[in-house]
């Protein structure tokens, strides 16, 4: 692209972005359907539809990374620091969710399509994330798998901020979730919404759990030491070859401040924070509802 058409592309682009912040909160039905979607079959994700159209690329000869969590554990803070990581070293990034999320429902069911599978997920040269639900990938031993979870009585009580008060609707289907949330106290959401959270879990757990290619690591631990945690990410992934850039990813987790606004997506960045906003009898539901088991998983 020339120099002046780029320019032209990103002045409107940015008028664009402008458009969006402007009508996002108060008309979000616009923001789904003049701001996401087109820029989802317009702008984004072509190297997406190029993997499910069977495409070969050159990538970098090192195993593709997966990054499995859910929402609310440092999801997208993470799969920034993995993206950077993987670009670095000569790696693409496909975003399979942020596809489906801004595109049709119909795009969902590729997840249960072994042959689309197969096309989408390969072995050499790609970072995958994220990815908020286990997905059935063939032959998981080639690849490194990072699994970050976060306490899920702080990540359901963080579910509820994001999906009444911060979460960008970027579809018809979460403009309406969001209204269904704002509707709802905390403690109704957030007992309607933990039997499914813990079958995400468990589900995890019975998959990854004893697999040498699976790192798990948690919410509470990225805030216990930084460092530690984010070298052992590096070191499991194998994006060994830029310490400055790791260094320079530190410096921002360092910068992560929740604002405590419900309308942030950064609210709080602490564990804990079930304990000031649940009732007592919602915490003592959740904690025999998910188990010590599975509970223990996440001190720090």
């Amino acid at each position: 692209m020339s120099s002046w058409k780029h320019s032209l592309f990103r002045l409107v682009d940015r008028s664009h972005q402008r458009f969006n912040d402007a009508v996002k909160d108060r008309w979000p039905w616009m923001s789904v359907w003049l701001y996401h979607r087109p820029r989802s079959r317009f702008l984004h994700y072509r190297f997406e539809r190029a993997l499910l159209a069977g495409r070969e690329f050159q990538v970098a000869d090192r195993p593709s990374i997966l990054f499995f969590t859910t929402h609310k554990a440092a999801s997208m803070f993470v799969d920034r620091v993995l993206k950077r990581l993987g670009q670095a070293h000569g790696m693409l990034h496909a975003d399979l969710e942020g596809w489906f999320s801004t595109g049709p429902p119909k795009l969902w069911r590729l997840f249960k399509d072994p042959a689309a599978m197969k096309r989408l997920f390969r072995p050499r040269g790609i970072y995958y994330g994220a990815l908020r639900s286990h997905r059935p990938i063939a032959d998981l031993e080639n690849y490194r798998v990072v699994l970050m979870l976060r306490d899920p009585r702080d990540m359901l009580t963080s579910y509820y901020f994001s999906e009444a008060f911060s979460h960008s609707p970027i579809n018809q289907r979460v403009l309406e979730r969001r209204r269904k949330a704002a509707a709802q106290d905390i403690n109704a959401f957030v007992l309607e919404h933990a039997p499914l959270h813990k079958a995400v879990y468990e589900t995890y757990f019975r998959e990854f759990d004893g697999r040498p290619e699976v790192l798990f690591t948690t919410y509470e631990r990225m805030l216990a030491d930084r460092r530690a945690w984010l070298n052992e990410i590096v070191e499991h992934v194998g994006l060994t070859e830029h310490p400055g850039l790791v260094e320079d990813l530190l410096q921002e987790a360092a910068q992560v401040k929740g604002t405590g606004s419900a309308h942030q997506h950064v609210r709080v960045a602490r564990s804990g924070d079930h304990r000031d906003k649940l009732s007592p009898d919602t915490i003592a539901r959740l904690n025999d509802l998910f188990g010590q088991e599975l509970l223990e998983r996440f001190r720090s």
